[in-house]
């Protein structure tokens, strides 16, 4: 395999279809203005660009394995070569969609321990034979440890983590809204009359379809959620980590420990009810285009469960329940002081405009206020060992706790104002490497002491 190679052909069919997926609220447009034949002639003449373009993207995009090194070359104006040595290679992430299977064809996203770039090194589709030789070839050690399975999603698990996703409620928002601005303006009329005639055909009727639109995004929760997490598996294998998840589109991630910067357990309030969590991982390097969102080592757990799992798969870390330390408590009204400021304002200028609007803005307030406070009393830390610090905030309605160890924190900083500094309360930040960008958790509104306390254990005082 010495000689230079091009991707399997699928990959020229990929690239045309994620194209023709950039311009589809064109295709949209032009559906909704069928009759017009300029936009038509827009369509066909963009289409046929993008083939062009894919077509000698395909073509310059080449792949060689020399025998000490992996040679990628692409650019069809710009010439771009990248050489990575087999040794440098830290990860190879593997994509097979159910299309790929009959031909034998994997995408691989190779990375090197470097990971400063916003994508991997490399990106190929490919047959499964290139995988098995980058394996070989990279392999230094053949004295491996077998793999070891230590958990897996059930369908059960499936199910519950859809019945109490509420971010799918966020997207189908996020969805119409985008969908607004490409719709005619009768068709707000037609929107318009069928809420009218919902609204007098009774309180029963307008009840039967929330609960429809409910049960169709708790469906389609269902249907994602199956597709991202069929047959879940998480792998130890030495010093790595290994998912491997999906149904139409199977996924192969292997993580090594090094990259990990931190843990974080996530609850949201439905899922409390059910005693179930989720377990992210925080990780430093770049990631692939299309991983950017959260990466979990186990999407929905049992609370109860959660540390006895993570004991087998992350011995290294000793994660135990935190004995947190709630230093906001008594600063509650810091947290809902603005959002009480504009309730009260919000309330009292809505009511010389519609009376009822008071209303609605006084129980939106309520909400946000009853949020905060939930933020004051949820936030804490613990200091779990002399080198890790657990800190939890809550997030609408999510309870979030990070675990970090004090050797990935890359920064420590306070905070206050000229009207907090007399009563000797201000604010923390812990700065991390999270992907390729700067992340961080914040304690709000603490007293000095703890503030201090904090600072020594940074400064390993």
């Amino acid at each position: 395999m010495n000689e230079r190679c091009r991707q399997h052909s699928l990959a020229f069919l990929v690239d045309v279809v994620t194209k023709i997926r950039s311009v589809f609220f064109l295709v949209i447009l032009v559906l909704i203005r069928w009759h017009d034949v300029y936009a038509w002639l827009t369509l066909l003449g963009l289409s046929v660009i993008l083939l062009i373009w894919s077509g000698l993207g395909y073509f310059f995009h080449t792949y060689q394995l020399l025998p000490d090194m992996l040679v990628v070359s692409s650019g069809i104006i710009n010439k771009h070569e990248t050489s990575i040595p087999y040794g440098q290679i830290q990860t190879i992430k593997q994509q097979q969609w159910f299309f790929y299977k009959p031909f034998h064809v994997v995408r691989l996203a190779i990375e090197t321990a470097s990971g400063h770039t916003e994508q991997a090194e490399a990106i190929l589709i490919v047959p499964e034979n290139v995988l098995r030789e980058l394996n070989l070839r990279r392999k230094t050690d053949t004295k491996t440890q077998p793999l070891q399975r230590l958990y897996e999603v059930s369908s059960r698990q499936i199910l519950l983590f859809s019945l109490t996703n509420l971010s799918v409620f966020a997207g189908v928002v996020a969805f119409a809204a985008m969908v607004e601005q490409f719709l005619p303006e009768s068709w707000y009329d037609q929107i318009w009359n069928l809420g009218n005639e919902l609204v007098r055909a009774g309180w029963l009727v307008v009840t039967g379809v929330l609960v429809s639109l409910v049960v169709v995004s708790i469906l389609l929760a269902l249907i994602k959620n199956y597709l991202l997490y069929y047959a879940f598996q998480v792998k130890r294998q030495e010093n790595q980590l290994i998912i491997e998840s999906g149904l139409l589109q199977r996924k192969i991630q292997t993580i090594p420990l090094a990259k990990i910067q931190g843990i974080t357990i996530q609850q949201a309030w439905l899922r409390k009810i059910f005693g179930l969590v989720s377990v992210e991982v925080l990780l430093m390097g770049g990631y692939e285009e299309e991983t950017t969102t959260k990466l979990f080592l186990l999407p929905i757990v049992y609370e109860k469960d959660v540390y006895h799992i993570l004991d087998f798969l992350l011995p290294e870390w000793q994660l135990n329940a935190p004995v947190l330390q709630y230093p906001s408590r008594h600063y509650w009204w810091y947290f809902i002081r603005i959002p009480l400021v504009l309730t009260v304002l919000g309330m009292v200028g809505s009511y010389f405009l519609f009376p009822w609007g008071s209303v609605i803005v006084g129980g939106v307030g309520l909400i946000l206020m009853s949020i905060f406070w939930h933020a004051s009393y949820f936030q804490g830390y613990d200091l779990q060992t002399s080198t890790r610090i657990c800190v939890q905030n809550y997030f609408l309605l999510t309870r979030v706790q990070t675990f970090i160890e004090r050797s990935k924190i890359q920064s420590f900083s306070e905070k206050t104002t000229k009207w907090l500094y007399p009563k000797k309360i201000g604010h923390v930040v812990f700065s991390f490497k999270a992907g390729i960008a700067q992340s961080s958790v914040q304690l709000n509104f603490m007293h000095q002491n703890g503030i201090q306390q904090l600072k020594n254990f940074y400064q390993n005082k």
